[in-house]
């Protein structure tokens, strides 16, 4: 979960933040060996995916890295962490056999060259990236700027990003096409009354109850997994998000 989401008291998660941690968590694998990778978690906000990595990869050590982190921060989210995670605020240096960029990369300015150097310092001759946007540049809206977004992208732009970085793409796909037609319904409707300041703080906060959350995390799972599917019979349409599976090609 983004920092900026993130309610000041207990609360039960947003579904489209539990199936999209579950979706992603499963394409993180071990090393060739069998051995437990080293993971940097960019944007890590407030760990909860860092956690559910450590749950499915014991011994993986996994360094957490986002810019928003406080001492104060830190020290909290360190106390509730998994054996296993690290929290920094600072770019951490060395080299890790997985890069994880999940709904990061429209944050920042220079896109290309963040990516560019963050693989050629940060990824391991051979390791993989595994990387989330959210797409469809026609549907930037109030969402994305009290988001902080400054873009969406299409498929081929979230491609020849990932290309200008020196990486292969090994699959991609898109995820959560069932939430597209309300998307599109939200951006329209604001167009129409001509709002175009950003929303208001928005949270990932589910208020429906814990059955219902349990139920439409059931079914975003489904879409994800048949979204899977379709990108590997080369139906490759962005969803609400595009991402991609990658190695480092130099």
């Amino acid at each position: 979960m983004d920092l900026r989401e993130r309610p000041s008291r207990d609360f039960v998660r947003h579904p489209w933040e539990t199936a999209r941690s579950s979706f992603f968590a499963r394409l993180v694998e071990r090393r060739p060996d069998g051995s437990a990778p080293r993971i940097l978690d960019v944007g890590s906000g407030d760990t909860w995916f860092a956690a559910e990595l450590a749950a499915r990869l014991p011994g993986a050590r996994i360094r957490c890295w986002d810019r928003s982190y406080t001492p104060e921060l830190i020290a909290s989210l360190a106390a509730a962490a998994p054996e296993g995670v690290e929290l920094s605020a600072a770019r951490p240096a060395g080299s890790f056999d997985w890069l994880i960029l999940l709904d990061v990369l429209e944050h920042v300015e220079d896109d290309r060259g963040f990516l560019r150097e963050l693989v050629g310092a940060n990824l391991a001759p051979g390791g993989r990236l595994l990387v989330s946007v959210p797409a469809w540049p026609s549907l930037f809206g109030r969402r994305d700027l009290g988001m902080g977004h400054l873009r969406r992208y299409s498929r081929r732009a979230c491609h020849g990003l990932l290309a200008g970085a020196g990486l292969r793409i090994r699959e991609s796909g898109g995820l959560f096409h069932s939430l597209l037609p309300l998307r599109l319904a939200s951006v329209w409707g604001d167009r129409m009354r001509r709002r175009s300041g950003p929303r208001d703080a928005l949270t990932l906060e589910w208020r429906h109850g814990p059955a219902s959350a349990r139920w439409v995390h059931r079914w975003l799972l489904l879409d994800a997994g048949l979204g899977r599917v379709a990108s590997r019979l080369r139906l490759d349409c962005p969803g609400l998000s595009c991402w991609a599976l990658c190695e480092r090609s130099r």
